[in-house]
């Protein structure tokens, strides 16, 4: 009964009490199921888990009581609902996995909204930095490493702590849920046959989103190593004092070395640049292969603002692509996408007057899908509804049988009287009827004179 004196607190709604003349009166807190998108928002910045439950039978059918499941938990690091996202930053759960034998870590990250998945290994000392670095909304840690020694890390944004089950830590458990969800023999492309405890790391934050939400999540498509070696290792320190993506004054994006230079015409791009300045690059040859692609932009500066133009139109792609993997997108969310796609395609014309190697691999990898531009053109209304239960979603002729029930709930009256005439037809029976009552519901009615023409 505490999480209602806490959800009072945290919401400022009322809170009320069940039998408050007897000892220990029981606390009561709630709002409508409508006003759940405004106030979950609050909830899950305050650090908390929300699970939904919701009837999962029709109240008319029902013997009793109706029945009710939790079809999803959200947690401040596994979010999918668009609304408590941020379009320029990305919103990681880490997972770690220590080995005290070894002093070695694996810790992986997932965007649960985008399908960013990738893991590192590395030292326990080097830790704290890395968790400091990405910022984490939440960190997933098994039932033998205790919370304080996350908190004992001290970092400074304060991430949730969550405890999962320690038997989903076990190596060989993560290996194998890995193999499936990716549908692989082995987990060499990935770069985590030989690296357990990354493997481990990221076979465990797998099992736990897909203990919160009872749905595929066939958007979440690759995984990927990542070496700390790679990049300049800058404390948080430096970090703060450089205001990398934070200033020191308001302790946000606003201010910021990054908030300067992101002219980013997408949220992708934003999200990307964020990365690259938490990530600088120290070889030379990936220094020089950047500063390649910048110089032949600006060579082209003409060009340039027609493509800014293009990138401009194109949306959330990873996101909607993630609701949609996940099974939650609805039908003018598929309409954008669309939309995107077709602007994708037309900034892959722009990028084809640069002659450069490294425009050349872009575009072969740039992808317009027309298959699914043609798919979502064929099948949804040019003004479909905002949820999938109102109806109206598909153009008609899409389908033949979804056409015949379309017209039935419109205009159910002229299908039974033409359904009436087919029977009238093919039986040779001109007295028969279809009627209906409350008892049997529809039926059809035949004389006894010709009950012997009745197939």
């Amino acid at each position: 009964f505490e999480d209602a004196v806490t959800a009072s607190r945290i919401l400022n709604i009322t809170l009320t009490t069940r039998n408050k003349n007897d000892d220990k009166p029981i606390p009561l807190a709630g709002f409508p199921y409508h006003a759940l998108e405004n106030y979950l928002d609050k909830l899950i910045k305050s650090g908390l888990k929300v699970a939904i439950c919701e009837q999962t039978e029709d109240p008319k059918k029902a013997v009793g009581l109706v029945k009710r499941e939790v079809t999803e938990i959200i947690t401040p690091g596994a979010v999918l609902d668009q609304n408590l996202l941020e379009g320029t930053a990305n919103v990681f759960l880490s997972t770690m996995y220590r080995s005290d034998r070894q002093k070695l870590c694996g810790l992986a990250h997932l965007d649960l909204s985008t399908g960013e998945f990738f893991f590192t290994e590395l030292a326990e000392e080097e830790l704290a930095n890395e968790l400091q670095r990405l910022r984490p909304a939440e960190i997933l840690v098994d039932s033998s490493v205790n919370e304080a020694y996350v908190k004992e890390l001290k970092l400074e944004h304060n991430p949730t702590i969550s405890i999962f089950d320690n038997w989903q830590f076990q190596p060989a458990e993560a290996k194998a849920l890995l193999l499936k969800h990716f549908g692989v023999s082995s987990l060499e492309p990935f770069g985590a046959h030989n690296r357990p405890y990354g493997a481990t790391a990221a076979g465990a934050t797998l099992a736990y989103v897909m203990s919160l939400y009872k749905v595929p999540l066939t958007h979440i498509t690759a995984l990927r190593f990542y070496s700390l070696s790679q990049y300049m290792q800058l404390d948080e320190i430096s970090r703060r004092n450089l205001e990398l993506t934070r200033s020191i004054r308001y302790g946000n994006r606003h201010g910021s070395l990054l908030s300067v230079i992101d002219q980013s015409q997408t949220p992708m791009g934003s999200r990307l640049l964020q990365q690259w300045l938490l990530h600088p690059l120290i070889e030379l040859d990936q220094i020089l292969a950047r500063q390649a692609i910048v110089s032949a932009f600006m060579k082209q500066s003409a060009y340039l603002k027609d493509i800014r133009v293009s990138l401009k139109e194109i949306g959330d792609i990873s996101r909607i692509v993630s609701r949609l993997g996940s099974l939650r997108i609805n039908p003018r969310e598929l309409l954008a996408l669309q939309s995107y796609l077709i602007s994708a395609k037309e900034l892959k014309h722009k990028l084809e007057i640069f002659s450069e190697d490294l425009f050349a691999d872009w575009i072969s990898m740039l992808d317009t899908f027309e298959d699914i531009d043609a798919m979502i053109d064929k099948a949804i209304a040019e003004n479909p509804p905002n949820t999938i239960t109102e109806g109206g979603i598909f153009k008609q002729g899409y389908q033949n049988d979804l056409d015949e029930l379309m017209e039935l709930v419109h205009d159910g009256k002229s299908w039974i009287a033409r359904l009436e005439d087919d029977e009238k037809r093919k039986t040779g029976i001109p007295s028969l009827k279809v009627g209906y009552n409350r008892v049997f519901g529809y039926y059809i009615e035949v004389t006894t004179t010709h009950k012997s023409k009745v197939p």
